[in-house]
């Protein structure tokens, strides 16, 4: 019996700790202004993003948060939020070496966006 309990223990930790981690940082421009991108994934949770101004201070400079809101075609769809207001919509391509696409704001003023990947990271069982 104490075997058993131990077996599912085990298994049990196995699985919790099965989840994998990722993410990557992306630099690059929305319109003239220069940004900074960081998206990650956790298994089982979903996607996340946020990123910042690096070049004008918007949001007093903190980063924006964006949420996952599935796919159009072949562009990733983030939704950004200020002050728990959506303001604007991500139309995003990712390759292996950075992203590219379309901002548009809660004006409907759409702005082309451009970033190459500066670093990112893995880790799973």
């Amino acid at each position: 019996m104490k075997r058993l309990c131990f077996l599912s223990f085990l298994l049990c930790t196995v699985l919790t700790l099965s989840a994998s981690i990722s993410h990557a940082t992306y630099k690059g421009k929305i319109g003239p202004y220069g940004v900074e991108f960081v998206f990650a994934h956790v298994s089982g949770m979903g996607n996340g993003a946020q990123y910042r101004y690096l070049t004008i201070k918007v949001n007093h400079g903190d980063w924006i948060t964006l949420e996952e809101a599935g796919f159009k075609g072949k562009y990733q769809i983030f939704k950004e939020y200020i002050n728990g207001r959506n303001t604007g919509t991500f139309y995003l391509i990712f390759n292996n070496y950075g992203l590219k696409g379309n901002f548009v704001n809660s004006q409907g003023k759409k702005y082309t966006v451009s970033a190459k990947r500066t670093s990112s990271y893995y880790d799973g069982i």
